[in-house]
């Protein structure tokens, strides 16, 4: 049985090969963020040894909804406790690195558009680094990617087209 379905990626089509982060749904509705970074470990690999050099640093986190309170912070919506991120210097630092507005910020991560909020984590991932949202990301090999991400993908889109996907 599927426990997750994949909604869409936010960054590079081949995400794969140039990074990018899945947005995955759970049964219960609720919505995260897999982003995938492909890494090389030794820029001098002779012919033929490329993917022996390549891992894909793997990171998941939370793409909660948040509130914005009547003072301009973000915050949980259900704990009403303001997040790390959401003091105005931290706020326009973010959004000056990825080249959008701090009220353009606000409007992802309080929106219901799943690629909105994915774009918005993704926006404080540049900024301060996934492993501020995931503080044990993994690393992957090929074949590992390939059997815990792509099997999963593939089985999804053909229990879905079959009309089996739970």
């Amino acid at each position: 049985m599927t426990t997750e379905k994949f909604i869409g990626n936010t960054g590079d089509i081949d995400w794969i090969n140039h990074g990018g982060t899945l947005i995955m749904q759970d049964i219960n509705g609720d919505l995260r963020g897999v982003n995938v970074n492909p890494w090389m470990l030794d820029c001098g690999e002779a012919e033929g040894e490329f993917d022996s050099k390549m891992r894909w640093e793997v990171t998941v986190f939370c793409l909660d909804k948040l509130k914005l309170r009547d003072d301009g912070k973000l915050v949980c919506p259900l704990s009403d406790t303001e997040e790390w991120f959401s003091d105005e210097k931290s706020l326009k630092d973010i959004s000056s690195c990825v080249g959008s507005s701090v009220e353009e910020l606000k409007e992802w991560f309080t929106s219901d558009s799943p690629y909105a909020r994915a774009q918005a984590y993704d926006s404080v991932a540049s900024y301060h680094g996934y492993i501020n949202l995931d503080c044990s990301p993994e690393m992957l090999t090929r074949v590992q990617l390939a059997y815990s991400w792509f099997a999963r993908l593939e089985r999804e889109e053909r229990e879905e087209r079959e009309g089996t996907l739970e």
